[in-house]
C-alpha cells in the first residue's frame, strides 16, 4: 500500500533520477522544464532545484552517484537529447549527447559505470 509522501510543484510524466538522499521529478510536459528535489527522510512539498534546456515529456532517466540524466522524449517530435543535472548543486541540465536514433517512452538504466535508454 501506498502513502501521501508529498507533492511536486509540476506532476506530469516526469523523468525521475535520485542521489542517497533525495528524489528528482524532472521536465514532464511540452512546456515543463523544472527540476524539482525533494528529501528522502522528510517528504513534503518538492522544491525548485533547477531547469532543463527544453521541456519534454515520455522521455527516461537515471542516475549516477553525483548526477541525474534525462534522455529522449518528446515535443511534437522525438527527442535525441541526453541532458545530466548535478545533485550537489541546482545548476540545471546541460547537454552531455545524443540518443542515435531519436526516442521517447524508453526506459532508463543504470550501473556503476554507465547509463542508457532501451
Amino acid at each position: 500500500n501506498s502513502t501521501d509522501f508529498g507533492t511536486l510543484t509540476n506532476a506530469t510524466r516526469a523523468h525521475g533520477a535520485n542521489s542517497r538522499t533525495d528524489g528528482y521529478a524532472a521536465g514532464g510536459s511540452h512546456t515543463i522544464d523544472d527540476i524539482d528535489k525533494f528529501s528522502f527522510s522528510s517528504g513534503g512539498t518538492s522544491s525548485a532545484w533547477g531547469t532543463l534546456p527544453t521541456g519534454r515529456t515520455s522521455g527516461s532517466s537515471c542516475s549516477s552517484a553525483t548526477h541525474g540524466y534525462t534522455q529522449g522524449g518528446y515535443t511534437g517530435s522525438h527527442v535525441l537529447d541526453v541532458y545530466n543535472y548535478p545533485f550537489a548543486s541546482n545548476s540545471g541540465g546541460v547537454n552531455v549527447g545524443s540518443l542515435s536514433p531519436a526516442r521517447s517512452t524508453g526506459t532508463g538504466g543504470n550501473s556503476d559505470s554507465t547509463g542508457g535508454q532501451h
